[in-house]
């Protein structure tokens, strides 16, 4: 269960529609949930020549090595995925309900929550940003961000990003 606003809670399949997803122009989770289509009675269910099966948002956001989060406008994690486990070595019911800040280093935190109250007053220069977090285990993970608002029928009710894992990169260069 997760808080999508205070003293409001939907189970984490419960996804609105027509909310846009990591400031991607015409990218949306319709539900999340898989629909299927119902035949008429009497009639076989056919599909067309050449349909293509409507894409599987859910399956894509999980698939992906990088952490994709959404948060509320307190800044509260109401979903993430569960590459978490692999970047930070929390699980997903570890981190929903908690602040963002939490594990960042103290500096990072400055940083993420200046990033965070530009992106809730709209005037954000830049939706990349990096931060470094305390891995559960120990260690540090640089984390490169991209950040947007989270929009519902035209309200922001949150902010959503993806975190990227660069310690790898950076240490190359």
């Amino acid at each position: 269960i997760l808080t999508h606003a205070p003293g409001v809670k939907k189970a984490q399949d419960e996804v609105s529609e027509n909310i846009s997803f990591a400031g991607l122009p015409g990218l949306y989770f319709p539900s999340m949930k898989p629909r299927v289509a119902k035949a008429r009675p009497g009639s076989a269910a056919r599909k067309p020549k050449g349909a293509i099966a409507p894409p599987d948002y859910r399956s894509l956001v999980e698939a992906a090595g990088d952490m994709i989060y959404t948060l509320d406008l307190q800044g509260c994690y109401t979903y993430v995925n569960s590459a978490v486990e692999n970047v930070l070595g929390y699980t997903v019911a570890e981190l929903i309900g908690r602040h963002f800040t939490f594990g960042l280093t103290p500096e990072s935190v400055e940083v993420a929550l200046k990033h965070f109250r530009q992106g809730l007053a709209r005037n954000e220069s830049t939706p990349f940003f990096e931060v470094e977090a305390q891995r559960k285990k120990g260690g540090l993970v640089l984390l490169e961000i991209r950040a947007g608002g989270l929009y519902h029928d035209g309200v922001m009710t949150g902010r959503q990003g993806i975190a990227r894992d660069i310690s790898e990169l950076r240490a190359l260069q």
